[in-house]
């Protein structure tokens, strides 16, 4: 979070936009990711693999892997990996560890996990476990986490972040230190309709069409107020800001996170899709990203049997009876919008995400 600094007792100083960790003490000048040298991978696969020497029994090799009781569904998996290793007869003196080869970065509610399960039926694709790791962006496998190119909250823990107003290495850094040779793929839509959707997806109690514009103008406004004092980057780092509504607004400012991503990865190794062309012609976006991951043309059947699988993650019906946005709430968003459209479009060479496209 941000502020203006230290009182003279050493504690916070608040201001209504929000706090900032001036008094952090770090107990390392880096953290370990960004003290490391460089990693030396095997040669023989296209993801980042290493042998890694076994410590103790196999009949339990997760029993200190605290990362187990993240979530049901990654309590599960590591069930079934427990009952695979207890089925593997001694010695076994080595197992094979994989870091991803790309990134379904993000963002949240632009299609990321229909795109996700059409690119993984490719045949030289090895599906992970988990989809969505939340590694790097709340946690620390391809890995589908569209939590990855925004979600820095926790950045001002990280010895080389400790009291500053916004971070000086995120996600971005991170991942580049570990994988350098990492791929990056980002589906984006319009920030209005994302909003919308990811508004009706993720709240439970005060989805009226009316609640949407109340939180969707406190979101506006909180942001507003911060940048007449801080950076725009600094407020969108910022989890106190960010809080302030249940409408996620930041999300949507495509340009502050992929001008971050790009200032580490070079473009080539980032892929920015729009959802609204996947949606006319999935086949083509597909490709487009097989091809950008070095993967072979898909044959006919192949093609064929991506197309069959049905849309994952689509509106509840109960979501559709809400009905569309005010028109009034479109207004807003898509003034607010506008000129972070126009710096995307810049950064990318593509007046595409000007969204200038009908409503959908």
């Amino acid at each position: 979070a941000l502020g203006g600094g230290e009182n003279s007792t050493g504690k916070w100083r608040r201001r209504s936009h929000g706090v900032i960790p001036v008094a952090c003490k770090a107990e390392a000048e880096q953290s370990e990711i960004m003290a490391m040298k460089p990693v030396k991978f095997l040669k023989n696969f296209k993801n980042p693999c290493w042998w890694e020497r076994i410590q103790g029994p196999i009949s339990d090799l997760y029993l200190e892997n605290s990362y187990i009781n993240y979530s049901y569904t990654i309590f599960k998996t590591f069930k079934k990996l427990k009952i695979l290793w207890s089925r593997k007869r001694p010695p076994v003196k080595y197992r094979l560890r994989c870091l991803p080869y790309f990134f379904l970065a993000g963002q949240p509610k632009c299609g990321s996990t229909d795109i996700y399960q059409r690119l993984v039926a490719h045949p030289e694709i090895v599906v992970p476990p988990v989809k969505e790791s939340h590694y790097w962006g709340k946690n620390r496998y391809g890995d589908g986490s569209v939590s990855t190119l925004w979600c820095n909250d926790d950045w001002w823990k990280n010895p080389e972040n400790c009291g500053l107003l916004e971070p000086r290495y995120t996600n971005a850094h991170h991942i580049h230190r570990l994988i350098p040779q990492a791929r990056i793929i980002v589906i984006l839509r319009n920030p209005v309709d994302r909003l919308y959707s990811d508004f009706l997806y993720f709240q439970t109690t005060e989805k009226a069409r009316e609640h949407f514009h109340r939180d969707s103008v406190q979101a506006i406004d909180a942001l507003e107020e911060c940048t007449q004092v801080f950076a725009l980057r600094s407020c969108v780092y910022n989890y106190t800001i960010a809080s302030k509504s249940r409408a996620r607004l930041r999300l949507g400012l495509y340009f502050v996170f992929l001008q971050e991503w790009l200032s580490v990865f070079p473009r080539d190794q980032i892929l920015v899709a729009r959802l609204e062309d996947y949606s006319v012609e999935p086949l083509k976006t597909v490709a487009r990203v097989h091809k950008f991951l070095g993967l072979r043309s898909m044959s006919a059947q192949e093609a064929a049997h991506v197309l069959e699988k049905p849309v994952a993650n689509s509106r509840r019906e109960k979501d559709k009876k809400i009905g569309k946005m005010l028109p009034e709430t479109r207004a807003i968003l898509t003034s607010f919008y506008h000129k972070y459209n126009v710096q995307l479009a810049r950064l990318l060479g593509d007046d595409r995400f000007l969204w200038d496209d009908p409503d959908r």
